[in-house]
């Protein structure tokens, strides 16, 4: 681990020293070439091109939960101090055509939505993974075509009903795109593992996925749509938790109800500046076509979304609103990887204030208010108090 912090020293070593050796001659007279030589002498060429990224969110989130039970309510409430880390890098090799990334980030292993840690045991110590570790190809004789594979963020377009903004993937993804104009097409498929070697199903468990999207721009509105279909195959058997998807218990094996996810999602968003203020409308839909459950929930297989955003964070003083509305049955999609506050079986409200209060450092209040969409009423509140601070 202490290897990891060799990098920074070596670029702020790099930069104390290559400052000092043009302290003595205006800096009009070097060019950049002669940087270049510099850093070809020095045995640091490999630093050119080197981008290196980081944040830290801390969080205050409150919650406030009254769970039926036996035609009684009782009390659930947590207050937790929490924190998020995240750094890495990104290098262009091969004359552009090729990047290497790759992130670290806090979190838990079982966590696949998730990279906040809770101030909890004691003081003890926190845990840091490896969140991205991925390379990206573009030819330059087929600059349309792109290929990722490793451990990638997410590449599709998505809301949260489907997929948290943590989850990064593990496989290969393929995309291809058409340059400006209306529309500007994007096509990507994707091959994902999710769990290796088990010798008690046909194959391993695994993602398949296959997106095609479009952008258009007209007079000051922009519109984006895109239809994807996602296969989960052999997943009822390994997921991490149920996260509000039902199980049932065959054999002796606690599985998912939804024996099959097969879902189809389909997107849709419209953005236009009202007196220089960004607006836009995302609406989401998405349907379980694999929901073989005969028992629990049957036909419950749908999620709804509906997001207005107004502003933008991207200097001081800015400012961002958020509301959303959703709406996630039981059999949907797999909790696992749905938003880490929603789940699946699941609606309610959600509203967002964020304010830049320095260059690079956000101040935001988020609001939940959900219950379940089917079964025993419960009602969660929900309050998020972050300061995000990021280079």
């Amino acid at each position: 681990m202490r290897g990891l912090f060799i990098i920074p020293v070596v670029l702020l070593t790099a930069l104390m020293a290559c400052m000092a050796s043009f302290a003595a001659t205006p800096a009009e007279e070097k060019s950049k070439s002669t940087i270049d030589e510099w850093f070809d002498d020095e045995g640091l060429a490999w630093l050119k091109g080197l981008t290196f990224g980081a944040d830290v969110r801390l969080r205050y989130d409150g919650e406030w939960e009254d769970i039926e039970a036996n035609g009684e309510y009782r009390k659930n409430d947590r207050s937790r101090g929490r924190f998020r880390l995240r750094f890495g890098f990104e290098k262009n090799l091969v004359n552009q055509e090729l990047r290497l990334a790759f992130r670290l980030a806090s979190g838990t292993t079982s966590a696949a939505a998730s990279r906040d840690e809770t101030f909890d045991n004691n003081f003890s110590e926190k845990s840091l993974w490896i969140d991205l570790a991925y390379v990206e190809y573009t030819p330059k004789w087929f600059p349309s075509l792109t290929v990722l594979g490793g451990k990638i963020k997410n590449p599709f377009l998505h809301t949260n009903i489907l997929w948290d903004a943590d989850v990064s993937m593990e496989g290969l993804v393929e995309n291809y795109r058409t340059g400006p104009g209306c529309p500007e097409i994007s096509l990507s498929s994707g091959q994902f593992f999710l769990v290796e070697n088990k010798w008690d199903t046909e194959h391993d468990v695994t993602l398949l996925a296959l997106q095609g999207s479009g952008k258009c721009e007209f007079a000051s509105f922009w519109f984006t749509f895109s239809l994807a279909g996602y296969i989960f195959e052999e997943y009822e058997e390994y997921f991490t938790a149920a996260h509000g998807n039902p199980t049932t218990t065959i054999d002796g094996k606690t599985i998912l109800s939804a024996r099959d996810f097969r879902v189809a999602d389909l997107l849709g968003a419209i953005g236009t500046s009202i007196r220089d203020v960004p607006v836009v409308l995302t609406l989401d839909y998405a349907k379980n076509n694999g929901d073989a459950d005969t028992t629990w929930y049957r036909g419950k297989n749908e999620a709804v979304s509906a997001i207005l955003n107004v502003g933008k964070c991207e200097a001081m003083h800015d400012w961002e609103f958020r509301y959303q509305y959703a709406y996630v049955e039981p059999n949907a999609v797999p909790g696992d990887f749905a938003d880490s506050d929603i789940r699946a079986n699941r609606k309610g409200h959600i509203t967002s204030f964020r304010y830049q209060v320095f260059k690079s450092a956000t101040l935001s209040l988020a609001g939940y208010l959900t219950q379940p969409a089917f079964g025993p009423r419960d009602h969660r509140y929900k309050v998020q108090a972050d300061f995000l601070v990021w280079f």
